[in-house]
């Protein structure tokens, strides 16, 4: 059996992630008070951020289950679990025990 690819997931998530990299370049522009900001901001700047902001995340949300479920279907659910505590939680806790730790050490 051969295994179907969703192109137009991807391309949805391609898409998707660009729009959260331009949103993120457009910030300083939008003047919501973000860490670096321009003198000037643009009102229809803001109002288009304002409602590509409603949609973006969440629909990166419903394709990664949608991608999780698809996973699902070919591994048993002991599979999908471990490898996602792989993927997942170990990064977090190595990043959190070397992240914060270094943060911590350069206030003091």
């Amino acid at each position: 059996m051969k295994e179907r690819r969703y192109s137009e997931l991807d391309w949805l998530r391609v898409f998707l992630i660009l729009a959260v990299f331009l949103h993120h370049v457009f910030m300083p522009f939008n003047g919501d008070g973000w860490h670096v900001m321009n003198g000037k901001s643009s009102k229809l700047l803001d109002d288009i951020m304002v409602y590509f902001e409603q949609l973006r995340l969440h629909t990166l949300f419903f394709i990664a289950g949608v991608g999780s479920l698809l996973f699902l279907k070919k591994i048993n659910t002991r599979t999908f679990i471990v490898n996602k505590f792989h993927r997942l939680f170990v990064p977090l806790i190595v990043g959190m025990v070397l992240i914060v730790h270094l943060k911590i050490t350069s206030k003091t």
